[in-house]
């Protein structure tokens, strides 16, 4: 703003009433606009506000408003925990997902209160809810639902009469790991002149209960200890050490690396 005859205020000050926002009208002095958001003011209120303007003259004046906050009729709804979440079958059955939910504070004479709030959880495929358990504002969804590497946009509505906040979380199934394992194998003292069998027929694709070990590929490793060549090869899925073949006081090692189309 320009004073008369085209100079500059020589002052421009701000003041409110409410002492916790003088540091913003400090913050706005010599500046003819001052502006602040809700998150600035303290609460539902009345706020009286006044202006005093200076010209190069020295002459003043001073102007007045008032600014009156409502309570908000709107729900806060917040995401609890990571707003982007992976799971894989192997480590759990479920995706659960949980979000806050404040209820908007009751009008004067009412008894408001957050049963007055509706919840609607949605999905961007609404497929994956079906069998889903709802508790609230807690979600719980089938991981075998969820298709591998697909992106769920998941979003609970809170509605306070015709006001509506919503919170959104995505969930990621991620493919599991392959589970290799031996059977009736453990550590051990073994006989040299004995055959030694090895059994993976265990494993499995915990992505695929259906797929048995069959669909797996397998690699056997062996190290000795004192160190030197093993003696023997490993190959398939119940692979056999002929009797003979170890040294005795020797400790071998053999570890079982299962894979599946380039998966481990």
């Amino acid at each position: 703003s320009l004073g008369s005859g085209g100079q500059p205020w020589k002052d421009v000050v701000w003041l409110a009433q409410n002492a916790s926002l003088a540091a913003a009208t400090s913050a706005a002095r010599g500046k003819g606009q001052f502006q602040l958001s809700p998150a600035q003011l303290p609460g539902a209120g009345v706020y009286p506000f006044t202006v005093t303007i200076v010209n190069f003259l020295g002459l003043n004046t001073s102007g007045s408003a008032v600014v009156q906050v409502g309570k908000s009729n709107v729900p806060v709804v917040s995401v609890v925990g990571q707003s982007a979440q992976t799971v894989d079958l192997a480590s759990s059955a479920t995706l659960l997902l949980q979000v806050a939910v404040q209820p908007p504070p009751p009008c004067s004479g009412s008894q408001s209160s957050s049963s007055s709030v509706s919840l609607l959880w949605e999905c961007s495929d609404a497929s994956v809810l079906q069998g889903a358990v709802r508790t609230q504002n807690k979600l719980s969804v089938e991981v075998a639902r969820l298709s591998v590497g697909t992106v769920y946009t998941f979003t609970l509505s809170a509605t306070a009469g015709s006001a509506t906040s919503r919170a959104s979380v995505t969930g990621v199934r991620v493919a599991s790991r392959l589970q290799a394992c031996l059977v009736g194998v453990a550590n051990g003292t073994v006989d040299a002149l004995v055959p030694l069998e090895l059994n993976a027929t265990c494993s499995r694709d915990p992505d695929h209960l259906e797929a048995t070990y069959e669909v797996l590929q397998f690699e056997w490793l062996c190290t000795r200890q004192p160190a030197g060549a093993c003696g023997f090869s490993l190959v398939g899925v119940v692979p056999v050490v002929p009797a003979g073949t170890l040294t005795p006081g020797v400790t071998y090692t053999i570890t079982l690396r299962a894979t599946r189309l380039g998966r481990m």
